[in-house]
């Protein structure tokens, strides 16, 4: 007999160990960093640009909050640690949590769900191409300058694919990939860059004399870019300790 669901007023809400994983997923999730020039420039009016994003970024937190509280209630009971890809009982939560509908009874419905995630491979190549783009602009400059323009497509794109494809076929455990990449680097993107662009181009439309924003944020004063500097740095040192406790933990 399958294991009864959790009731909501049972699950654990909120836990330390979990911490290091939630800016990869974060980052996996809201995957709209690159694509946010294109998404904002044809908005009409301009004026209403904040309004849709504080409902449409609203709307995909709570949907993600939902889809978490729903499979750790379906889920919190399941005892078997694997998953089968028959019908059968569920499992526990999975590193990928499309394969814990892989024993689901309706088979094309367990199918679909289960294949999902390869229509990420669509967006491979979007990604690949925006970081080649952003390692030439960011590189190009340290590089000799009698190199042929040829030679430095190449070059950047061998360096945004490699490490990518290496990752890949390594085929290292998906969560922990998700972890380490998102407590540095996905802190990196959401709090460092963004804060430190935005202190820099304040100072330098100043110094320009352009202004005032007609789109500045209630969240205008410098202090609050520092503030998100400071809860980011706090966050990278709780995961690192995190990381290291699970590390000591593991070898005794």
């Amino acid at each position: 007999e399958d294991p009864p669901p959790i009731a909501m007023s049972e699950l654990k809400m909120f836990d330390l160990g979990g911490i290091s994983y939630i800016f990869g997923n974060c980052i996996i999730t809201f995957n709209c960093h690159h694509s946010l020039p294109g998404l904002v420039t044809p908005v009409r009016p301009q004026t209403a640009l904040k309004n849709t994003f504080r409902v449409v970024l609203s709307l995909s937190a709570l949907a993600m909050v939902v889809l978490c509280a729903l499979a750790m209630s379906a889920f919190g009971n399941a005892v078997d640690d694997s998953c089968l890809s028959k019908p059968g009982p569920p499992c526990t939560i999975q590193s990928l949590f499309n394969m814990n509908f892989g024993s689901y009874h309706i088979k094309a419905l367990s199918k679909s769900l289960d294949i999902y995630p390869v229509l990420m491979v669509a967006l491979y190549p979007l990604l690949s191409i925006t970081l080649r783009n952003n390692l030439d602009n960011l590189l190009a400059p340290l590089l000799p300058q009698n190199l042929s323009q040829r030679f430095k497509a190449h070059f950047f794109t061998y360096l945004a694919t490699i490490p990518m494809l290496g990752i890949a076929f390594a085929k290292p455990d998906v969560q922990i990939v998700t972890s380490v990449t998102g407590a540095y680097f996905g802190l990196a993107i959401m709090f460092f860059i963004p804060s430190i662009l935005v202190l820099r181009m304040r100072a330098a439309l100043v110094e320009a004399g352009i202004g005032p924003n007609p789109h500045a944020s209630e969240f205008k004063n410098p202090l609050w870019a520092y503030v998100v500097l400071i809860w980011g740095s706090v966050c990278a040192l709780a995961t690192t300790i995190i990381f290291a406790l699970k590390i000591f933990h593991a070898k005794h």
